[in-house]
């Protein structure tokens, strides 16, 4: 599932030119205006972004997942155009998520770390084997 979505990302002609690895996030929003509602966001660093949300949006929150990609930028425009149809009116990037929704992202952050994982093997396995 991950790895049809980064192929299809490649294909479309949105692509970022200035696009670099990095995650795409989902908060819960569980106080204030936005209890309730999910963030879909994309951020290099999601924990220092997670502390700049609480400020920014007056509102405590709880991080669902991260979602590791070489392209965040069009990751975060895909779900984005994924979820417009449950948009919150008042608040961009804030929607209302299905259980369906968070398992399908669920699914997507376990399958990232794990392929950026395979990643990391696949270039540390040549210096290992050097080493022995």
């Amino acid at each position: 599932e991950y790895e049809h979505l980064l192929l299809e990302l490649g294909k479309r002609k949105s692509y970022e030119p200035n696009d670099e690895p990095g995650y795409v996030y989902v908060v819960h929003g569980v106080s204030g205006d936005y209890t309730g509602l999910f963030k879909v966001g994309r951020s290099r660093n999601p924990r220092s972004r997670f502390s700049a949300l609480k400020s920014t949006y007056n509102t405590e929150i709880n991080p669902v997942c991260t979602i590791w990609t070489e392209r965040h930028k069009a990751l975060e425009k895909e779900l984005h155009r994924k979820f417009r149809r449950i948009v919150s009116v008042s608040s961009g990037e804030w929607f209302y998520l299905q259980a369906s929704d968070l398992r399908y992202l669920r699914r997507l952050s376990k399958q990232s770390h794990e392929y950026r994982a395979k990643q990391v093997f696949k270039t540390v396995q040549p210096l290992l084997l050097a080493s022995s």
